[in-house]
């Protein structure tokens, strides 16, 4: 026999949905975390790399070294400032979907608990059906 779908019943499917997005959302982030700690890691490369070499260099070539360890500074800080604001979201994104198993396991156990008494309502019905057909029998 089919079980009645309850409204708590709808209430944990419409959850779960949720929480997949979520779940699709945190993969998202997660995988641009790793792309911009990969990219981070290579500016870092190459602010290493920069030009420590200072002797016989024109005033142009340092200029041109100090702009482009300036531009590769920036790229840093941007990445690391956008590694910051990701992992907040990570954060953020995780507590939600805490938060929507916790409504969703609550959900389930309100219909089973639902079910169980209407179940209990109907086979008590029937016991007092039978026991006022025997009584009619009797009589």
């Amino acid at each position: 026999m089919a079980q009645k779908n309850t409204l708590f019943d709808r209430l944990a499917l419409k959850e779960t949905v949720k929480i997949n997005k979520q779940l699709q959302g945190l993969n998202t982030l997660r995988e641009e975390l790793k792309k911009i700690s990969s990219m981070r890691d290579k500016l870092e490369d190459m602010a290493s790399q920069t030009g420590h070499e200072y002797a016989g260099q024109s005033g142009f070539s340092l200029w041109s070294a100090a702009r482009l360890n300036q531009k590769i500074r920036d790229q840093l800080d941007t990445a690391r400032n956008r590694t910051e604001h990701l992992d907040e979201e990570i954060q953020e994104i995780r507590r939600n979907i805490a938060q929507s198993d916790r409504r969703r396991d609550k959900s389930k156990q309100l219909a089973t608990t639902k079910r169980r008494v209407e179940s209990q309502l109907r086979e008590s019905k029937r016991e007092d059906e039978e026991a006022s057909r025997r009584r009619q029998q009797k009589i």
